[in-house]
């Protein structure tokens, strides 16, 4: 199906077929439609509290010697880092559950010496299982055999398509005994290398060959009357969609991947598996959008079963009432301003879809960034509810660490804020777990009969309280945001550093205070500053930052002014 919003305004709904359950949330408010919507789906998981810290991954951290030399890099440069992550780098032959013993034969011992520093680990976990392997040689996809949790053909077989190990098999998450088999292989490998979290992708799910590498039945599941147009190389028009010329330089299996999953359309088994495959439930024709929310769900599961704590899951793939699972992040953005700006309302689209853990990756994931651009992204990525520094294997790298000493300063204030507001992003957490809240909001959402905030999409707020300006264009050192009518203090008159020490500092001078009728503003900027202004009449707590989330939590709390 598809459904398109028109500017009269108007809905157009185009489907095959099925039965429509219209929902109608009446508010009044908008604050209420979010709640009411939530009460349908499931609200957020309250994640832990490690989570909202910085965390860091490259996809080429070839070692655990390279890994380790990256931690230790970032608490050298003085930058708070609370996970560290890795890419498919660490399998063996790219399949789950495994590590290599070249690069990584010492993996549980690193993953406990970051627990030593208070830090915790997240690898990346994809849904396909490798099915090439000897009888007996791979005990993932020999167990799952054994119990039957693989989605099948239509002779009955598992269908096989190729992913990053080759040629896969999907399990079906729909199927209980999926779900067991799933918790069985978290746990024996947990076993080995106690991670504390997992990153779920390729979750569509998503396959290098179309349908399978046996093809697809001729039926009218695969071939519907209506099937969304087909997507076409165009060169030089952004992610995933560029020409050969923004495409070369890249591995053989790293094209195929952008091609078969962005070059291709026109056909529903297009990057993905058959439609007519069969799951517990039904056809994947009826299924294909729940796939990553039924993994999601059966992660969460199997972390909370196996370590007993609150669990820590981000997905790629997402779909109604995925919040109550997992976080998300936005895919393989480029390091471009164009996709710095639009992760602002993608930030809020999910949090208004109940995924209040959101972010993209932060400096871009594909191509190289720029110095101005990476300092302005982390600035913003402080106020992503989920913030990841994130790059291509392919891509320079660009940890923190690697720029100017002035890049530098202007990156550790930036995430100085975000650690001494951790105890306040919580708390918001806590509100959108416990009664539907938002944690990042659009303007309209706080100020719904102020017409002139509907549109604003290059802000946010944090909760109530804090308005977010973030410079989202290149080579600018001012600024033009929208303050809605009321009294706004820039809550950077007290110096980060200053947080939790005792006595507390003399205050600074205070910058005169915006006192708006609801007008735009324009407000400087230079590269070390992103604006952030406390609304009158709130109350925020601030906490002596530290370089992980469990150095400042005996710390000394704060109000903006003594």
């Amino acid at each position: 199906m598809d459904v398109v919003l028109q500017p009269s305004p108007a809905l157009s709904w185009r489907s095959t077929g099925g039965i429509l359950d219209v929902y109608v949330f009446l508010g009044p408010e908008p604050k209420s439609v979010v709640q009411q919507y939530l009460e349908v789906i499931g609200r957020p998981f309250m994640p832990p509290y490690w989570a909202l810290g910085f965390h860091l991954c490259r996809w080429g951290y070839p070692s655990t010697a390279v890994t380790r030399q990256v931690v230790e890099n970032m608490t050298r440069a003085h930058f708070p880092l609370d996970v560290q992550w890795n890419d498919l780098d660490y399998m063996d032959a790219r399949r789950d559950f495994t590590f290599n013993k070249d690069g990584f034969g010492d993996f549980p011992a690193m993953v406990r010496e970051l627990h030593q520093g208070g830090r915790r680990y997240v690898m990346i976990v994809d849904p396909a299982i490798s099915s090439s392997g000897p009888a007996g040689s791979y005990r993932p996809y020999d167990e799952g055999l054994r119990r039957g949790v693989f989605i099948t053909n239509e002779t009955g077989q598992p269908l096989i398509g190729k992913v990053w190990p080759g040629p896969s098999a999907f399990p079906d998450f729909t199927n209980p005994e999926a779900l067991d088999w799933w918790q069985d292989m978290v746990a024996e490998f947990h076993a080995q290398v106690p991670f504390d979290g997992m990153w779920i992708d390729m979750n569509e799910p998503s396959n290098f060959v179309k349908g399978s590498v046996d093809g697809c039945p001729d039926n009218d599941l695969e071939s519907p009357p209506y099937v969304p147009g087909e997507l076409r190389l165009r060169p030089g028009s952004g992610r995933g969609r560029g020409g050969s010329d923004q495409l070369s330089g890249l591995g053989d299996s790293k094209l195929l991947f952008l091609r078969s999953r962005w070059g291709v359309g026109g056909s529903l088994r297009a990057a993905t598996i058959c439609a007519s495959s069969r799951q517990f439930l039904s056809t994947h024709y009826n299924l294909h959008n729940l796939y990553g929310l039924t993994e999601a769900l059966a992660s969460h599961r199997a972390l909370v079963k196996v370590r007993g704590t609150r669990p820590f899951v981000i997905s790629r793939s997402t779909f109604a009432g995925h919040g109550q699972y997992a976080g998300h992040w936005t895919g393989d953005v480029r390091s471009s301003w164009e996709q710095l700006s639009s992760s602002v309302p993608e930030t809020l689209l999910f949090n208004l879809l109940g995924v209040p853990l959101v972010g993209a990756d932060v400096c871009g994931f594909l191509g190289n960034t720029s110095e101005e651009l990476c300092v302005r992204w982390t600035q913003l990525g402080a106020f992503y509810p989920f913030m990841r520094n994130h790059n291509d294997l392919h891509s320079l790298p660009q940890e923190p660490y690697r720029f100017s000493e002035t890049a530098q300063q202007a990156m550790r204030k930036a995430l100085g804020l975000r650690y001494a507001l951790l105890p306040h992003l919580y708390t918001l957490f806590h509100g959108a777990h416990a009664r539907g809240d938002t944690v990042a909001r659009p303007l309209f959402l706080e100020f719904p009969e102020d017409p002139r905030t509907w549109p604003v999409d290059r802000q946010l707020l944090w909760g109530e309280a804090l308005l977010i300006t973030p410079v989202l264009e290149a080579g600018h050192v001012e600024v033009t945001g929208y303050f809605p009518a009321g009294t706004w203090y820039d809550l950077q008159t007290v110096p980060v550093e200053a947080l939790g020490s005792l006595p507390p500092p003399p205050p600074a001078p205070l910058k005169p205070a915006i006192h708006s009728e609801g007008q735009w503003v324009t407000l400087p900027a230079p590269l070390d500053t992103i604006n952030l202004h406390l609304r009158a009449g709130h109350i925020v707590p601030l906490q002596g930052p530290g370089l992980t989330t469990t150095e400042p939590a005996s710390s000394p709390w704060r109000w903006p002014w003594p």
